[in-house]
């Protein structure tokens, strides 16, 4: 094997740069291969290098930690197969017969089995191990070239208990039986055993070391070389502060043949120029491997002219250490270690080309990439990226107990996936709100007393304000401790939204950067970057904070927390608004722990409200409350809920929404039991437990009443977009045509008309007596005749064509002198004939008319088949939206097909203000007019690719959780009767007391129970 001559006292540089290079990546001995790695990884593991001490990491030093283990398992457990061969033995012995037995006996002399058998032997089948398989020729290959090696390295490092063990069975029985020298195939065995496929891996990578070798005899210049570049790197990047290094990715393979240009990664130093310069007699003569640190240090203070001016390495020792204290959510993570305060410089990620890199202890944000950091962690809970960033602490803070400050404004019903993931690299893990321990050092100073309420400010990554109030409260057990006061915890809410830092920061950068800023690092980290005087890069721009002005924090008024909160103890004696000091934070949540040691609490919660919502009944949609303002949390963690939940017969699962607080939030109870459907409804008792540092702080069982029956355990799931194959969505009611009777009505109603201008112009008109359309019917026909584009030109009627012309010529002739009463009912015959309506200069004033009523104006829209009537449909945006749904809820339902002309926008925009109506409005008519516009709009869930109001879509949730959430107001107080004629609805038992177009409503945009279509028989007018 010519890469034994690595080992030759000639040849060590060569193993050098092979140790420099294998020490500095990452292997991966799980896999027995050599990670992926980045630069700032790369650079760091460079700067820990002891370039006298770390020169012996050769492939074969991997090898071995690769295969040890199963070298071990091996030895003592050679893989056997069962073979069979047959042979002559006294029947006494014989155990197994076959074929051959058989044909062997024919050909013995004698007539019987006893005389064929009479000298006591048989031919038998006699079954062996063998040891000499495929698998084990590799593998005794393998240990031999082993052997062979360590012959030749034990002068440089030493395995004497491996190769040992090596010998020793190469001298046994089993070793001696393989035949290395026999055919070889490669089997399964050595292609997916876990531990032959280890052998066989580094059998073939042993064998490829001839070839790497050769490499690197003949290219130790250009190895020699890339060391230094990277040397003067690192350099750079932990001992001076000008040079700006972006993260950037490396390329393995590149790497492996050292050809590494880092030309995009430096900015403004050429540093390959200064590589190039270095001439090889130098490097061979004069740059001895030890010395390359020494040389890259002269070189950047004599040559590239920069001074190493400051340590920027970061190191800890957490030997002897059982314990972390850290505020781990931040740019600049904090912690505390024994007594000792470690800032942890900037900590983030960048994806580049695809791939996520390490951009810890930066100096400069590459803003052309994608950032990840531990702030927004809170914000989007990704825990594919959070181990990523554990994975880095856990180099740290391997096996230690890991405690942790959260925020108090994150959700933790979604911050239940970030505890588990924290839990799994950290299993004894604790964790506090951020409030308790800024409150703590407030009781622990004195100051406090009984009833005092202190009130903690934080802002999340929206930059949106929080405010959680802590009541000082008294308990005799606490009194040697805090003169018996202890925190209690009230539920954190929002106050309102902020722009000042946004301000400032736009001064610098675009809007959306400036979001985006804010979002990832907080106002805090912000002030860090610009501490530490990082700077920003962007489209191949510097940009720094160096005359960036934070602003003043804008006080908050106590009058404005006030409005927050209901609960009548808070606020009642001495307010203080309270701040927090991070390094003192992490001292009291140390303090905290010893005192919950020794059992004393010194901080309780009083818990936001708590329901599952959508719970149907009575005809209704109600909260079922979990937690309220009375609840209380025992000492066992059991808060007791009085009333009991009845799951229903033939229920496979059941699901309901979450209401934390006073918000609804993306998650659900889900209910189910391979004990589902019951036959019968069930009745439960509800026992539910908290816990805040639990990984699912609530948790929630349904206890049967029927004891035969086992507990169910809730599932708290995050709410999915469900796929819908079948979108339901109302259809326009069939048109009838209009019949003779129809038309007969109409025309009597004429000549009333007629009759009714005689009268007017004789001054007889009495509207006391009937008149022109004062009939319901009468309009009712007229509706109907008039209805979605119908004109009097489609009929066959001349003597209706003839009434309806000379009534309209008769309106224009009496319009200054009609009463009141009659001039109504004209001009609500105008609207119905729309279609057969032409407008002139003479006849312009009917369209003042339409526009002074709602009614009449949604009526003379028909299928804006006029340029009069589209005139009138692009005024309807220049009023109040009210009047906007109103008319257009008549337009709607008038026409099919003036659906299509509203734009998606228009309608976005309606069902945001109704959404917001329905919540607060008290008017029945009001909201019978919201329900018909949202059935007529649903219509447009079966237009191609318009999306408006798919269940999925946010606006179809928030107007579905309102109906819902206010049907009990609507089921108690209103009729709701619509002009919209249901055909039998199939509703649900329980749902039987909603009024149908509430039902219908709430059915569409739910989208569900698709087989029990509601059909719309007719519009009545």
């Amino acid at each position: 094997m010519e890469f034994l001559k690595l080992y030759d006292e000639e040849n060590r540089d060569i193993l050098f740069s092979m140790s420099w290079l294998n020490k500095n990546s990452i292997f991966d001995k799980s896999i027995g291969s050599f990670e992926d790695i980045d630069l700032f990884t790369f650079l760091e593991n460079i700067n820990s290098f002891d370039y006298t001490k770390d020169i012996f990491y050769d492939d074969v030093y991997y090898i071995l930690e690769y295969t040890q283990d199963s070298i071990f398992h091996l030895i003592n457990n050679i893989n056997k197969e069962i073979k069979r061969e047959h042979k002559i033995v006294p029947i006494s012995q014989a155990k197994e017969f076959d074929k051959k037995t058989i044909l062997w006996l024919s050909r013995q002399d004698g007539r019987t089995i006893k005389e064929k058998l009479k000298n006591n032997k048989i031919k038998a089948v006699k079954r062996y191990k063998n040891v000499d398989t495929y698998e084990n020729r590799i593998f005794k290959i393998f240990l031999k070239k082993l052997v062979l090696i360590e012959e030749k390295r034990e002068q440089i490092q030493s395995n004497d208990y491996l190769i040992g063990k090596i010998r020793q069975w190469l001298r046994s029985d089993d070793a001696k039986s393989i035949n290395e020298y026999g055919n070889i195939v490669y089997n399964n065995i050595l292609l997916h055993h876990p531990h032959y496929s280890k052998i066989f891996k580094s059998y073939k990578w042993l064998n490829r070391l001839d070839e790497k070798v050769e490499f690197y005899s003949t290219s130790y210049i250009q190895q020699i070389k890339m060391i230094i570049k990277f040397e003067l790197l690192t350099q750079l990047q932990f001992f001076t502060t000008k040079a700006k290094i972006l993260p950037n990715t490396l390329d393995k393979n590149n790497l492996n043949v050292f050809d590494i240009n880092i030309k995009n990664s430096l900015i403004k130093i050429d540093l390959e120029s200064y590589i190039s310069k270095i001439e090889e007699n130098a490097l061979k003569e004069k740059i001895s491997f030890k010395s390359i640190r020494k040389f890259a240090k002269w070189m950047l203070e004599n040559q590239i002219k920069i001074q190493n001016s400051k340590n920027r390495t970061f190191h800890i020792d957490t030997k002897n250490i059982n314990k972390i204290f850290i505020d781990i959510f931040r740019l600049f993570p904090i912690a505390k270690i024994d007594t000792e305060i470690i800032n942890f410089p900037i900590t983030l990620l960048q994806e580049i080309d695809g791939t996520i890199v390490n951009a810890n202890n930066t100096k400069v944000i590459d803003l052309n990439h994608k950032i990840y950091t531990l702030p927004e962690i809170l914000k989007t809970y990704d825990t594919n990226m959070l181990r990523v960033f554990l994975e880095y602490f856990e180099k740290y803070f391997k096996d230690k107990q890991l405690n942790y400050i959260i925020p108090d404004y994150v959700n933790i019903f979604e911050f239940s996936s970030v505890k588990k993931t924290i839990n799994s690299y950290f299993p004894n893990s604790r964790n506090i709100p951020k409030s308790i321990l800024a409150g703590l050092q407030y009781l622990f100073d004195g100051n406090l007393q009984k009833n005092d309420t202190l009130i903690y400010i934080q802002k999340n990554h929206d930059n949106d304000l929080y405010v959680t109030p802590l009541l000082v409260k008294y308990d005799e057990s606490l009194q040697s401790i805090t003169n018996g006061l202890y925190l209690e915890k009230h539920p954190t809410k929002k106050l309102r939204s902020s722009n000042d830092i946004l301000q400032s920061l736009n001064d610098i950068f675009t809007k959306n950067t400036s979001m985006k800023l804010v979002n990832k690092f907080l106002q805090n980290g912000i002030k860090g970057i610009k501490k530490e005087k990082i700077v920003f890069y962007q489209n191949k721009t510097l940009i720094d904070l160096k005359n960036f002005k934070f602003p003043n924090f804008e006080k908050t008024q106590l009058i404005t927390v006030k409005e927050n909160f209901h609960n009548k103890k808070l606020f009642q004696r001495k307010n203080i608004f309270i701040n927090d000091d991070k390094i003192k934070n992490l001292y009291n949540f140390e303090k905290l722990l010893e005192f919950k040691k020794a059992g004393f609490l010194l901080w309780k919660e009083h818990l936001p409200r708590l329901a599952m919502g959508n719970i149907p009944m009575n005809g209704y949609f109600k909260d079922f409350i979990l937690v309220d303002d009375n609840s209380k949390i025992n000492d066992e963690g059991v808060i007791n809920i009085e009333n009991d939940f009845l799951i229903p017969a033939n229920t496979k699962e059941l699901s309901f929404p979450l209401i934390f607080g006073e918000d609804d939030i993306n998650y659900e109870a889900y209910i189910t039991s391979n004990e589902f459907p019951f036959k019968e409804k069930v009745q439960c008792k509800l026992i539910l437990t908290y816990d805040y540092e639990a990984e699912t702080p609530y948790k929630l069982t349904f206890v049967p009443s029927d004891t035969s029956l086992k507990p169910l355990n809730i599932k708290w799931k995050k709410i999915k977009n469900k796929s819908f194959e079948t979108l339901i969505y109302p259809e326009y009611p069939d048109i009838k045509k209009p019949d003779n009777l129809i038309e007969d009505v109409i025309i009597k109603e004429f000549f009333k008309l007629k009759n009714d201008f005689m009268n007017v112009k004789n001054n007889r008109f009495d509207e006391k007596k009937p008149f022109f359309l004062s009939s319901s019917y009468v309009k009712a026909m007229f509706s109907q005749f008039w209805q979605n584009g119908n004109s009097i030109i489609n009929t066959q009627n001349e003597k209706l064509k003839r009434l309806v012309f000379e009534s309209i010529n008769r309106v224009l002739d009496f319009k200054n002198n009609l009463p009141p009463a009659l001039k109504n009912n004209i001009y609500l015959f105008l609207s119905y004939i729309q279609q057969d309506l032409i407008i002139n200069k003479d006849s312009e004033f009917i369209l003042n008319e339409f526009r002074k009523r709602e009614h009449l104006y949604g009526l003379s829209l028909g299928c804006l088949n006029s340029k009069w009537q589209e005139k009138l449909f692009m005024e309807i945006s220049t009023l109040a939206k009210w009047k906007q749904i109103i008319i257009l809820n008549i337009a709607l339902w008038r026409c099919s097909e003036i659906i299509k002309k509203i734009d998606k926008k228009s309608l976005q925009i309606y069902l945001i203000f109704i959404e917001n109506k329905l919540q607060t409005s008290e008017y029945e008519k009001d909201v019978i007019v919201y329900l018909e516009f949202l059935l007529a709009v649903l219509r447009m869930k079966g237009i191609k690719d318009s999306n408006i109001l798919h269940p999925n879509n946010n606006i179809t949730k928030k107007l579905l959780r309102t109906l819902k959430k206010r049907s009990k107001y609507f089921v108690e107080n209103y009729q709701l009767n619509s002009k919209i004629s249901f055909g039998t609805i199939n509703k649900p038992d329980i749902l039987k007391q909603m009024p149908d177009v509430l039902y219908a409503v709430i059915y569409y945009l739910s989208n569900e129970d698709i087989e029990n279509k509601i059909i719309i028989n007719e519009i009545k007018d």
